[in-house]
């Protein structure tokens, strides 16, 4: 009688170590594809916060040089600023304006909505700011496009 068990132990001890070889070569192989990964986010990371920084020194390098060539701005200007500020704080998203028309302590606008209620909320909030003497909604026609309006405004100079 043939005995068969020492062959199958070997076999069996052969595959269990080559099983080892291949769970081994396949986790250096995955620690590597992380690595490689790891390592080209980070220097990909590294050159874009380069890049913001140089943005950021070039955007305030220019805001500098901007500041000293631009001359002081009269009190009209920095009145229309505010102005401009105040209204565009203060616009619904569904009204988009068209024209603006300005004159000292006046300025017409001109706009498109597709809700009335819209333009006439848009009006009282501008008349509860403390800038702005009168708003008046001058005429609302229907267009193509919806309501076609035209507001007036009147605001007082002194009250900064």
């Amino acid at each position: 009688m043939i005995n068969f068990l020492p062959w199958r132990r070997l076999k069996k001890q052969r595959q269990k170590f080559q099983l080892l070889i291949m769970l081994t070569v396949y986790l250096v192989a995955t620690l590597s594809l992380l690595s490689y990964l790891w390592l080209q986010a980070n220097n990909a990371r590294r050159y874009y916060t380069e890049l913001l920084t140089e943005q950021q020194t070039l955007q305030h390098t220019l805001a500098d040089q901007l500041a000293q060539q631009l001359p002081y701005q009269t009190m009209e200007q920095m009145q229309l600023r505010q102005l401009l500020t105040i209204l565009s704080d203060n616009i619904p998203p569904s009204i988009w304006l068209t024209i603006l028309h300005y004159e000292p302590q006046k300025l017409t606008l001109k706009g498109y909505s597709p809700i009335y209620p819209e333009i006439t909320g848009f009006a009282k909030v501008l008349l509860q700011q403390a800038m702005i003497i009168k708003s008046q909604i001058q005429s609302v026609k229907m267009d193509h496009d919806g309501l076609q309006f035209e507001m007036f405004i009147e605001f007082d100079q002194q009250n900064q």
